[in-house]
């Protein structure tokens, strides 16, 4: 039989004491447990959103800068800028630029793949010396065959062969005066190249100083 006695009540208290604590432990615990998730998912909501304004941000300027670039190029301020950069940045240095560098920019052509294999065309046709030295003589002015012959020191048919080829091409053009045939170059371009290869030619033969 149990006393009931105060050492009775004492152990029956102390039996009930860690049952009362675990209840406090869970509810607690049920009650933080929700509350630090809320917490975390608030916390990291943040952080993404954060991180996303970021991103966004970062976008935002890359697209800036890659429009800002497009804008310089269009308008000419980005070869001002890398005109006058000298290895310091210094782009608002006024510096004149070298006379033969606009001069070479002046020279360019936005030639095609069509120009460039016509021109090589025109450059095979006279790489013969002796049409070379045909279209030289009508670069002179017009002239007929006897003439063209005489100037060429070649052989009639060949001459004759020549100019055909030559027509062929449109590098010469033939008009007729009564029987005689009169040929003259076709444009003034074709006058000026002849002239200008055959004074580099001279150039390397006589060894004179080169100029512009």
């Amino acid at each position: 039989m149990a006393e009931s006695g105060p050492s009775g009540t004492a152990v029956l208290v102390a039996a009930r004491v860690p049952n009362a604590t675990c209840l406090l432990v869970a509810v607690v615990a049920l009650i933080a447990v929700p509350v630090l998730m809320a917490v975390s998912v608030l916390i990291a909501a943040r952080v993404l959103v954060a991180v996303g304004g970021l991103m966004i941000v970062l976008m935002a300027v890359r697209v800036a800068t890659v429009h800002v670039c497009i804008l310089m190029h269009t308008s000419g301020a980005w070869h001002l800028l890398t005109a006058s950069y000298d290895g310091s940045m210094t782009a608002t240095e006024d510096r004149p630029a070298p006379a033969h560098k606009t001069q070479v920019r002046e020279q360019v052509h936005p030639s095609g793949a069509a120009q460039f294999a016509a021109a090589a065309n025109v450059f095979g046709m006279l790489s013969d010396p002796t049409r070379l030295h045909l279209v030289w003589t009508l670069a002179q002015g017009e002239a007929d065959v006897n003439t063209l012959t005489a100037a060429s020191g070649a052989a009639r048919p060949a001459v004759s062969q020549h100019l055909a080829k030559l027509r062929l091409t449109g590098l010469v053009q033939m008009r007729k005066e009564g029987r005689r045939s009169v040929y003259a170059l076709h444009d003034g371009h074709l006058r000026r190249l002849v002239t200008e290869a055959l004074n580099h030619a001279d150039h390397l033969v006589t060894g004179a100083p080169p100029h512009d």
